[in-house]
């Protein structure tokens, strides 16, 4: 998490749980599972989602951005941010 936030998640069924996440903290959820997050804040949230697929899968990949054949740093990925604790 990048930010403190109140996640909402919605399940496929429509059931919602809210789970309240501090800036830095990290965590995973098993593969496959389906869902929605929202933000559950009074003020915007931002995190990093990060999905590991294998080579043959059938999942669609994102598309990242580049500059000269180099991915472009956003934002969240200065030598600031690097300082956080891993997870």
């Amino acid at each position: 998490m990048l930010t403190d936030s109140v996640m909402k998640i919605e399940a496929p069924d429509g059931a919602v749980s809210e789970v309240q996440r501090k800036a830095g903290e990290c965590y995973q959820r098993p593969a496959g599972i389906e869902h929605d997050v929202m933000n559950g804040s009074e003020h915007p949230m931002a995190f990093i989602e990060i999905e590991v697929v294998r080579a043959d899968s059938e999942a669609k990949r994102p598309v990242i951005p580049t500059e000269g054949g180099h991915p472009i740093r956003s934002k969240a990925a200065t030598d600031s941010d690097r300082r956080r604790p891993p997870c």
